[in-house]
């Protein structure tokens, strides 16, 4: 949630107070908007693009998951295992036509099976670079 989403809705729980509930959400905004933002540092970043740099060789069936700092989806949820239902041998690069987004030319080389909320089993592909083997 953006500052300004959060000061928006500060703005209208504010219009009713009284409720325990609506109390402690303002409490959990208002941390949330005050909350010390990471700053990046070249030690930081060279740690993260040496995680990144370091290729895993999958195959199907195999258990994978984030790695630490890589999320940039819904799903799998952070911790969580996924499946490798397929290795693609030639990538598949997002058409995502703003260069401004992240995903632009974005390599798929990976797909993979999660589990919704509602327990239904669900493909998608991924980058396997932002993975790491599965382990508990």
């Amino acid at each position: 949630m953006s500052e300004i989403d959060s000061k928006a809705l500060m703005s209208l729980l504010s219009k009713e107070s009284g409720s325990d509930a609506t109390d402690l959400l303002k409490q959990l905004i208002s941390s949330a908007i005050t909350e010390k933002k990471s700053v990046a540092t070249p030690e930081k970043l060279l740690e993260l693009y040496e995680r990144y740099s370091q290729q895993h060789i999958f195959k199907k069936g195999d258990l994978v998951r984030w790695k630490s700092g890589f999320k940039d989806r819904k799903l799998p949820l952070e911790g969580e295992p996924a499946v490798v239902i397929e290795v693609c041998e030639n990538p598949i690069f997002d058409s995502q036509d703003d260069a401004g987004s992240h995903y632009f030319r974005e390599p798929y080389d990976i797909r993979l099976g999660v589990l919704q909320s509602d327990g239904t089993f669900t493909a998608y592909y991924y980058n396997s670079h932002r993975f790491e083997p599965y382990s508990k």
